[in-house]
């Protein structure tokens, strides 16, 4: 699971995919902004990589009108929850 807080710099309507900026932490973000929503984006494992999570939660956040997103965390499923899947064979 990955989370994100979504940020404007302005208020907006809804933006485009490729105007919604990812930051790594908040010391990155240039200039003021106004931290907006907490964005959740998950996958299974075997199908979703660290950008296809990344590409949904810059989704979200241009709906909502953030022109950027500061990523917070990753989590990797456990090794439980791997074994859990691969005995019974769905996520």
């Amino acid at each position: 699971m990955m989370y994100s807080v979504g940020i404007s710099s302005s208020p907006a309507h809804s933006l485009a995919l490729r105007i919604v900026q990812v930051f790594t932490s908040k010391d990155k973000v240039t200039g003021d902004y106004e931290e907006v929503a907490i964005l959740y984006a998950k996958g299974d494992v075997d199908w979703t990589n660290e950008e296809g999570l990344i590409k949904a939660l810059r989704k979200k956040a241009g709906k909502m009108g953030c022109d950027g997103i500061i990523l917070s965390e990753i989590q990797d499923p456990s090794t439980g929850a791997k074994v859990w899947k691969a005995l019974i064979g769905t996520s």
